[in-house]
C-alpha cells in the first residue's frame, strides 16, 4: 500500500475520531429512534423517514449498536463509525467529482453519483452539495472531446443514483406516513427563518434535565388521572425518551388530534411539546401548529411548564362508561 493510499485511508479515521470525541454522536435522537425501531413501534418507523434533519441512512448505520450494545459502548462506536463514513463519503464525492472533471473517466463519474446517493439520505446538511454536484455531471463531460457526445448517457448514470435514492425516501414518506414530501415539508421559509432565528439566540443557563422535566410531568398526570397518558412530541420527545420506560410515555411524530382522541377513548390525554429552538424548530408539529408552544391548538389547554417543555392537556367530552361512573360514585353517595 503506498503512501497515497495510506492518507486515504488513515485520513477519514482521524478525522472520525477527533469529531466523534469532541462532538459525540452527529444527531442526538438517534437512540431514541433506534429504541422505537427496535421496540417495532408506529413512532419508530415514522421517525426512520420523517425528517430530512434526522436522515435514515444514519439511522440504519447506528442500529445495529443500539440493538446489540449498553447504551455508552453503542453511542461512542456509532459516533465514531458515523463520522468516518460522512468523512469518507464526502471525499468520495469531491475527488470523484474533480477526478471527472479532469479525467473524464466514468469509474470517476460512478463513484461521485454513488457517494452522492448515500449522502443524500444522510440528511439536509449535506442534500445543497449533492444536488450542486450531481447535477453538474453531465455538463462537466464536456470539458473532453471523447465524453462530449455522451450526454445523455452521463445524466443517465450521473443521475439515476440519486434519483433512486430520492424516490425510495418519498415512497417510504407516502407509505409510512401518507405523504411523499413529509419529510421536506419543514424545508419552507418560515421554518428555516425561525430555525435561523433560534441558532442566533444564546442557549438559556441553568436549563433543566429532559430527565427531570419527563419525571414531573409524569407526577404531576399521576396526581390529577388514573387513565392518564402524555405523549412527547416530535425527535426533542424521541431523545428525552431514549432511556426512560415509563408507560404513561407516548412519543408522537405526527400529531393529528382527532385521530388520537378517537384511539385513547376514556382516557385523560396530555401533550408535552418542547421548546421551537435549534432543530425542534423543524418539527412537524410546528408546521402543522405554529403557535402550539405559546398558545397551544384546538381543545389544548395549557396545563403546566416543566423546564423547556409545556405540558398540554386536551380537553374532550366525557365517555360513556365515565358518566357512567360518575352516576354510580354519585349514587353510592
Amino acid at each position: 500500500m503506498n503512501k497515497t493510499r495510506l492518507i486515504r485511508f488513515f485520513t477519514p479515521v482521524l478525522l472520525a475520531c477527533a469529531a466523534a470525541f469532541l462532538y459525540g454522536l452527529p444527531d442526538a435522537a438517534l437512540p431514541g429512534i433506534c429504541k422505537e425501531l427496535v421496540a417495532g413501534t408506529t413512532a419508530g418507523r415514522q421517525a426512520l423517514v420523517g425528517s430530512c434533519w434526522h436522515a435514515p441512512l444514519s439511522t440504519l448505520i447506528y442500529l445495529p449498536f443500539a440493538w446489540a450494545l449498553p447504551p455508552v459502548f453503542a453511542e461512542r462506536a456509532g459516533s465514531f463509525l458515523l463520522w468516518w463514513f460522512y468523512f469518507a463519503a464526502a471525499s468520495t464525492l469531491l475527488a470523484g467529482f474533480v477526478g471527472w472533471c479532469i479525467n473524464g473517466k466514468t469509474g470517476h463519474l460512478v463513484r461521485t453519483a454513488s457517494a452522492g446517493a448515500l449522502l443524500l439520505l444522510c440528511g439536509a446538511v449535506f442534500i445543497p452539495v449533492v444536488c450542486v454536484l450531481v447535477l453538474l455531471l453531465p455538463f462537466a463531460g464536456f470539458f473532453h472531446r471523447e465524453t462530449r457526445r455522451r450526454f445523455f448517457a452521463w445524466v443517465f448514470l450521473g443521475w439515476l443514483p440519486v434519483g433512486y435514492a430520492a424516490g425510495v425516501w418519498i415512497l417510504l414518506n407516502a407509505l409510512i406516513l401518507g405523504d411523499g414530501l413529509f419529510f421536506v415539508r419543514s424545508l419552507n421559509r418560515e421554518t428555516l427563518r425561525r430555525y435561523k432565528v433560534a441558532q442566533s439566540q444564546p442557549q438559556r443557563a441553568g436549563r433543566l434535565p429532559d430527565a427531570y422535566c419527563l419525571g414531573e410531568a409524569a407526577k404531576y398526570v399521576d396526581d390529577r388521572t388514573e387513565y392518564g397518558r402524555i405523549f412527547v412530541l416530535g425527535y426533542a420527545g424521541l431523545r428525552a425518551l431514549a432511556a426512560n420506560v415509563n408507560p404513561l410515555f407516548t412519543p408522537n411524530l405526527d400529531l393529528h388530534l382527532d385521530s388520537i382522541r378517537d384511539a385513547y377513548k376514556g382516557q385523560d390525554l396530555y401533550f408535552l411539546v418542547p421548546r421551537p429552538q435549534g432543530l425542534a424548530c423543524t418539527e412537524s408539529v410546528f408546521w402543522r401548529y405554529p403557535d402550539i408552544y405559546t398558545h397551544g391548538a384546538e381543545r389544548l389547554l395549557f396545563a403546566k411548564s416543566f423546564g423547556e417543555w409545556h405540558l398540554f392537556q386536551l380537553v374532550q367530552a366525557p365517555s360513556q362508561e365515565q358518566l357512567d361512573e360518575w352516576k354510580r360514585s354519585r349514587n353510592n353517595k
